[in-house]
């Protein structure tokens, strides 16, 4: 499936063209720069992109802070944001990360020490662009590894012979929703049928990239024991 096709769905479900017509040329164009931004949309919103990275860099000692994005210190594409990171030392324990809490801008403002040397343990992230910039405390003072776990970009399509290579269930979620943006600009109005595949297949995206999350109990509780209210002795 190329993502003409795609588009040509997009058409056809906004009732412009016949089954055996195409886009025009200009038409094709059109929808390709409106999907690119219906993906672009849909980066900040994390159940609709199918996978968490992660990546692996090095840090440069005694350097603050560390760029992210072409070009910069890690010279990757800039992720739609970070989730989680952690620190693996550069000593010979292999796969040993040391999380690394990410804090607030506020918590950054009001922390003490920001100089000192070390292992990163608290990770600020200022979100600039082209390039954001990592803020780490202690900063690294060695040439440790940083792992990062970064929501995946969807990408953008150059040109609509491109072939359109996603999971299951995102050709039909965008033909519909890329129906739904164009609608407008030609003046058509969706069918309510229309309208609400769009819907459901977007939703069905969320729920199959939903993360499961699993409740923890304290050991005190499983394991029959006690919490004084008034001593505080466990």
């Amino acid at each position: 499936m190329t993502v003409a096709d795609l588009i040509r769905r997009a058409f056809k479900t906004m009732g412009v063209l016949a089954a055996e017509e195409t886009p025009s040329a200009a038409e094709q164009a059109d929808a390709l720069d409106t999907l690119n931004a219906l993906l672009a949309s849909w980066e900040g919103e994390r159940l609709v992109l199918f996978a968490t990275l992660q990546i692996a860099f090095t840090f440069t000692p005694n350097h603050s802070p560390h760029t992210i994005g072409v070009g910069g210190d890690f010279d990757t594409t800039r992720p739609s944001r970070i989730d989680r990171a952690s620190a693996m030392p550069g000593d010979g324990m292999t796969g040993a990360e040391f999380p690394i809490r990410l804090i607030s801008d506020a918590e950054w403002q009001n922390l003490q020490g920001k100089m000192s040397g070390g292992m990163p343990a608290l990770l600020w992230v200022e979100t600039t662009y082209p390039l954001m910039k990592l803020h780490f405390n202690p900063i690294p003072n060695a040439t440790d590894t940083l792992i990062l776990y970064t929501w995946h970009q969807l990408g953008r399509f150059t040109s609509a012979s491109a072939d359109f290579d996603f999971p299951a269930g995102y050709a039909r979620a965008l033909a519909f929703n890329l129906a739904k943006e164009l609608a407008p600009e030609y003046g058509v109005s969706l069918s309510a049928e229309a309208v609400a595949i769009a819907e459901e297949s977007k939703s069905t995206l969320k729920r199959l990239n939903e993360r499961q999350n699993y409740l923890r109990c304290d050991p005190a509780v499983l394991q029959g024991g006690f919490f004084g209210l008034v001593s505080g002795d466990g």
